[in-house]
C-alpha cells in the first residue's frame, strides 16, 4: 500500500534540512515550493513537477550539507545552461571561462569597429 504524502515534505541531509511546500491554485493547478536557507537567506524555487521538485530538493540539501554554497545557489536553468556549455565547447579543449573571456574580448574589439557580427568576421 503507497503511503501518503504529507506536506511540507522535509529532506534532510546531515544538518540541512529542505522543505517542499505544496499549493493548489483556485483551477486545481499544482505547484510545489522548495524553501531553504542560504548565507542565512530564505531562498524558493517553484515548480510545477512534485518529482522534479524532489530530485531538486535533494540536490540541494547535498550541495548545502557539503559546503558547496555557489553551486547550491545555482537555479535549474542556470545548472542546465552551464551543461550545455561545457558539451558545446568540448570539441575546442578549452574551459568555459576562457572560452567566455575570449569571446567578450572579441566581442569588445568588434564592438569598436562599428559592431560587425562575430559570424560575419569568420
Amino acid at each position: 500500500m503507497k503511503k501518503e504524502l504529507s506536506f511540507p515534505l522535509e529532506i534532510s541531509k546531515g544538518s540541512t534540512v529542505v522543505r517542499i511546500f505544496r499549493q493548489v491554485s483556485n483551477k486545481s493547478y499544482e505547484s510545489f515550493t522548495i524553501s531553504y536557507y542560504q548565507d542565512e537567506i530564505r531562498k524558493r524555487e517553484v515548480l510545477s513537477d512534485f518529482a522534479l521538485a524532489k530530485k531538486r530538493a535533494k540536490k540541494l540539501a547535498d550541495r548545502l550539507s557539503r559546503g558547496e554554497v555557489a553551486a547550491a545557489g545555482l537555479k535549474l536553468q542556470d545548472e542546465r545552461a552551464y551543461l550545455n556549455s561545457k558539451k558545446l565547447i568540448k570539441p575546442t579543449g578549452l574551459t568555459l571561462e576562457a572560452v567566455c573571456r575570449e569571446y567578450a574580448e572579441v566581442f569588445k574589439v568588434l564592438k569598436a569597429v562599428g559592431g560587425v557580427p562575430m559570424l560575419a568576421v569568420a
